[in-house]
């Protein structure tokens, strides 16, 4: 935060805008890393489904989610360095290796499926398997992924807008 957000609100932008406006900031970045990773897919031949196309939604849509929920953490945080610091020890690195990323959720023990089952990163990698391998995923659990994805974007927006403006209105 350094001032740096409080000097923004001195002039007529509300916290909404603020927050919108670094969200959006933040996706723009997400539609060229996407954009350039689904690139260099197709130029490898990495796409084998005629769904492929859909990847590019389906990252946007996983950068979205991911960008809302960390908008809305980074506005409570109090001190920047150890809040992402503990974030990235404790919610990234688990949910990173216990999302399907590198291995089946279901060689994972039981009793540790669930961090994979609300991850949006395992919704957003079984959603991209599906879409640009073909790989069997049952209709109603492609839908399971993209509607936890969207109430990822609006639960993560609605807490951060109230955050920040809660936060600059002091």
């Amino acid at each position: 935060w350094s001032k740096t957000f409080y000097a923004i609100n001195a002039t007529p932008l509300n916290g909404r805008q603020i927050a919108l406006g670094v969200y959006w900031a933040a996706m723009i970045r997400n539609a060229f890393t996407v954009s350039c990773y689904f690139v260099v897919m197709v130029l490898l031949g990495a796409l084998q489904a005629s769904s492929a196309w859909l990847a590019l939604p389906a990252g946007f849509l996983a950068g979205a989610a991911f960008g809302a929920v960390m908008l809305a953490f980074a506005a409570k945080a109090k001190n920047e360095d150890q809040f992402f610091t503990f974030v990235g020890r404790f919610i990234i690195t688990p949910m990173f290796f216990l999302s399907g990323t590198f291995f089946p959720l279901e060689s994972v023990p039981i009793y540790l499926r669930w961090i994979g089952w609300i991850s949006p990163l395992w919704h957003a990698t079984d959603l991209g398997r599906f879409l640009t391998y073909g790989s069997a995923v049952p209709l109603w659990l492609v839908w399971v992924h993209v509607i936890f994805l969207f109430a990822m974007v609006a639960i993560g927006l609605a807490v951060a807008i109230r955050a920040y403006e809660k936060r600059l209105a002091k």
